[in-house]
């Protein structure tokens, strides 16, 4: 019998954001909450409000987003 190999040791090394809120846009709809890792699938698991979610496609924002800013004439750039 063949065992699986696990890829995620050398992923979890270097996966940027872990620990941190997130955004994830998702067919489904928008996902926030804390970025705890990945399981031996590749998915993504987020730590949510309702508790933790496996996220297999989506887009990932990480860190704060620059909010919209006023320029001289008023206009919203």
């Amino acid at each position: 019998m063949q065992s699986k190999l696990n890829v995620t040791v050398p992923w979890e090394v270097r996966l940027a954001g872990r620990g941190e809120m997130v955004r994830v846009v998702t067919d489904s709809g928008e996902r926030t909450g804390r970025f705890v890792g990945v399981d031996a699938d590749g998915a993504l698991i987020l730590e949510t409000a309702n508790g933790q979610e496996r996220i297999l496609v989506g887009d990932v924002a990480l860190g704060p987003r620059p909010r919209a800013t006023a320029a001289p004439d008023d206009t919203i750039l």
